[in-house]
């Protein structure tokens, strides 16, 4: 083969002829294996045509000096790159083989795990397929530190407990055990500690047939404490995210002795009792019984049909778009986030269990504020002092600041997050893929009917026994009105046979000063059934610009 003359002085450098010139006579005596190392390396050089094809060890640093100066400048550049890609590949082998030298690996990215060799005895377990999926759950809060995953040691969430449970039943594989962002969890609504859900849902990439586990409910639901319930599951879309659903349904119970009047002499009774009693309001010839204070003559009361009609209608002012801004803390009536749309407010018909009469009011809402069951707050205390809430809860939604303090967070219970728009998307798209027989991209809706029964079931044994238990224990609505009754202060002056507002009644926030006080917080401090039966601050509690931020992602 005709080789261009170009790469002569190439193939020369790169093999350069080193051997002592001999006299022509004495050229036949050269031995066999230097003849054969010539040709051999001759023959290469016009089998590839390209000196930088023949790289062998014999090369040295000159040499290659010579051939990168003999190149043209774009030669050299690829030969720059291309000794830089070179080196990096010999540091991490390097750095591999000291590593395995130690007894460890070489840790890049976050799936390492996989790509580290196996021992001669062990056998890789094989990788399953993850697909997306929303699992309904449920579960009581009691003594759990909310329902999202939390890092620190000691801390038991709804979420740890969950997520522990899946990678036991082989749901998520272990490479991915150690964090759920690997998995893209996420869930549709957080509880706050104590709080209880009968249902809400958690998204997440799961093995969704994991070996040896023919029913993975009935084994998550082995694994997991009774408190806690995995509902089903299904295949959802890819793009699904279970944060954005569409509102959220939450009930309140409360038992009916709530709206008993204020106790004669107090300073709640004081300002509040009418002079010409309506006969729906409360009943305030309770008191005139010699054992009325006495806790066993409150749970045998019931509530006037007026009375409870009247509270009916007092929710249904809920209903709409409202600047909610006094049913939180830290928002100005000015901060759009204090806009909120409440689709349906329903009281419940009146139960009697245990002996105590209870009444359940359903919120159903789009989205919810911290703190935002102080809306059942306003109807307990409008509906217990005869104040026309017709008059007064639109008042609420201006622009002056009232103090509402927070109902016990005992009685709070997330029904269910509704994903109406992704169901109607998931029909649209389940039609598309059945014209074109695409039977796999048929989806499932997020439904909660078909498991109604089950639910209700779980409710009455593990939800609202528990709540019955400690109110029957504790008394906590009990001590919490008191505590709201025994208050000397102006703020609760909005409460009144007018409902008026008047301007004692307003919270002016403005900075505080050093050493000053704020008189119902220290008085609130000072009693903890004042707090919601919580542990946490409380919805006054202000900063140092008198504003407390809010976290708007939790509810209740």
């Amino acid at each position: 083969m005709k080789r261009d003359s170009s790469c002569e002085p190439a193939a020369q450098d790169v093999i350069p002829d080193k051997r002592p010139k001999l006299d022509e006579p004495n050229a036949a005596g050269l031995n066999t294996a230097t003849s054969t190392v010539i040709s051999d390396s001759r023959a290469q050089v016009d089998s590839l045509g390209s000196p930088s094809a023949v790289a062998g060890p014999t090369t040295t640093g000159s040499n290659t000096r010579d051939t990168e100066e003999s190149a043209p400048s774009s030669s050299k550049r690829k030969n720059k790159f291309r000794g830089s890609r070179g080196r990096g590949r010999d540091q991490r082998a390097r750095t591999d083989r000291n590593e395995e030298r130690k007894g460890g690996w070489a840790s890049r990215g976050t799936r390492n795990n996989e790509d580290k060799p196996i021992d001669e005895g062990e056998e890789k377990a094989p990788r399953l397929p993850k697909k997306k999926v929303a699992v309904l759950i449920g579960f009581c809060g009691t003594g759990y530190n909310g329902m999202q995953i939390q890092r620190e040691e000691g801390t038991n969430t709804i979420e740890n407990t969950l997520f522990a449970a899946m990678v036991k039943a082989g749901a998520v594989s272990k490479d991915n055990s150690d964090d759920p962002v690997k998995v893209n969890f996420q869930r549709a609504a957080r509880t706050d500690a104590g709080v209880h859900a009968a249902g809400n849902v958690v998204s997440l990439k799961m093995i969704t047939e994991p070996s040896d586990t023919p029913d993975l409910v009935a084994k998550l639901n082995e694994l997991l404490p009774p408190e806690i319930r995995v509902w089903t599951f299904m295949r959802a879309t890819n793009p699904f995210n279970s944060r954005a659903c569409d509102s959220r349904v939450y009930e309140y119970m409360f038992p009916s002795s709530a709206l008993l009047p204020p106790m004669p002499g107090t300073p709640m009774e004081r300002h509040t009792k009418p002079e010409i009693l309506d006969p729906n309001g409360p009943d305030w010839e309770y008191w005139t019984r010699p054992d009325a204070a006495k806790s066993e003559t409150m749970r045998a009361w019931r509530i006037g049909r007026g009375q409870f009609e009247a509270l009916r209608e007092s929710a249904k002012l809920y209903e709409g778009t409202h600047n909610f801004h006094n049913f939180t803390i830290g928002l100005e009536h000015s901060d759009p986030s204090a806009l909120r749309y409440m689709m349906s407010i329903d009281v419940k018909e009146l139960y009697v269990l245990d002996g105590i009469e209870w009444i359940s009011i359903m919120y159903h809402g789009q989205s919810f504020m911290l703190h935002q069951r102080k809306m059942t707050t306003l109807l307990i205390l409008t509906s217990r002092t005869g104040t026309p809430a017709a008059s007064l809860m639109p008042q609420t939604f201006n622009s002056p600041k009232l103090l509402i303090p927070k109902a016990p967070a005992l009685g709070l219970l997330l029904q269910e997050p509704r994903f109406g728009t992704y169901n109607k998307h998931v029909l649209e798209e389940n039609e598309l893929a059945a014209g074109r027989g695409q039977d796999d991209r048929v989806r499932e809706l997020i439904e909660w009917e078909p498991l109604r029964e089950k639910i209700d079931a779980f409710k009455h044994a593990y939800i609202y026994s528990r709540i019955r238990a400690e109110e029957a224990k504790h008394g906590v609505f009990a001590a919490w009105l008191k505590f709201i009754d025994d208050y000397d202060g102006w703020e609760f002056k909005y409460l009144n046979p007018r409902g008026e507002v008047p301007p004692e009644a307003v919270v002016h926030r403005e900075k505080r000063k050093k050493g000053s006080t704020n008189k119902f917080r220290e008085y609130l401090w000072k009693s903890p059934a004042g707090k919601g039966g919580e542990g946490d601050a409380d919805s006054e509690d202000e900063g140092e610009d008198g504003l407390k931020k809010p976290n708007v992602e939790m509810e209740g």
